[in-house]
């Protein structure tokens, strides 16, 4: 569903340009949830951005169903680090805000808005603004906002990295609740081995703005953080991670 095809994108700086991506090549397919991890400044955001559309490669392509992504589209939803909530508008007002693009009535962008919320368990809340909910409750509205549009590929640049590390476990839960209902196609960026291990069926990572290696989980959802198969792909994870893979696997 999504090609990266020898992707490279460089930033202009001062002295020289400096290179994000160094000629990537990457697929996800439809339905698949998978992880970018990585170090700040490996370039997972990167790709995320290039995929959402926000900016374009300098070389390289990268394709949805194999047409290229030349700008944003609502078949594609981002959900940033940062609520980014408006905080003059209530939940339902904040989760409806991007159906207007679609030309829909007010009545079916409310319906649309509530239901989006009920699938985050915040319909009670629909009134609410966001200074009267706390974190782990405006990131929900966030995913709302998101869901709401009914995309096809849902983009989330370290989504959970704000709250804490209870309210973190359970948006966790609920995202891999909301992917199997949904069957939405995620592409997640974390830094954090162990969301990655928990959430993905596929951890790609990347170091120094290249793909280091992948590793594929067939474990069975929930997965078992305290378990020896956990353990063990956090190694491996690990390895990849820091570059020092001989050394880390044999322990």
């Amino acid at each position: 569903m999504i090609e990266f095809k020898a992707v490279s994108r460089c930033f202009p700086a001062k002295e020289e340009p400096f290179l994000a991506l160094d000629n990537v090549s990457f697929a996800v397919d439809r339905g698949e949830f998978v992880c970018l991890l990585g170090h700040s400044g490996c370039g997972k955001t990167t790709l995320l951005h290039l995929l959402a559309g926000f900016i374009t490669p300098s070389a390289g392509e990268v394709l949805v169903e194999g047409k290229p992504v030349r700008k944003p589209d609502p078949s594609r939803s981002v959900v940033f680090q940062e609520y980014a909530l408006f905080p003059w508008m209530s939940a339902i007002q904040n989760a409806a805000f991007g159906l207007r693009s679609l030309g829909l009535d007010k009545a079916e962008r409310r319906a649309r808005a509530l239901a989006a919320l009920d699938m985050v368990g915040l319909a009670k809340e629909s009134r609410r603004y966001p200074h009267e909910l706390s974190g782990g409750q405006r990131q929900r509205v966030a995913v709302a906002r998101s869901l709401v549009m009914r995309p096809a590929i849902l983009l989330m640049d370290e989504p959970f990295a704000a709250v804490d590390a209870l309210t973190r476990g359970e948006l966790q839960g609920d995202l891999l609740r909301l992917w199997k209902e949904t069957g939405v196609t995620i592409l997640f960026v974390t830094h954090n081995i162990d969301e990655a291990i928990f959430l993905a069926q596929r951890v790609a990572v990347m170091r120094r703005g290249a793909i280091a290696g992948e590793r594929t989980r067939t474990a069975p959802y929930p997965r078992l953080r305290g378990s020896e198969s956990f353990a063990a792909e956090y190694r491996a994870i690990e390895a990849l991670l820091y570059g020092n893979t001989e050394e880390l696997l044999e322990k």
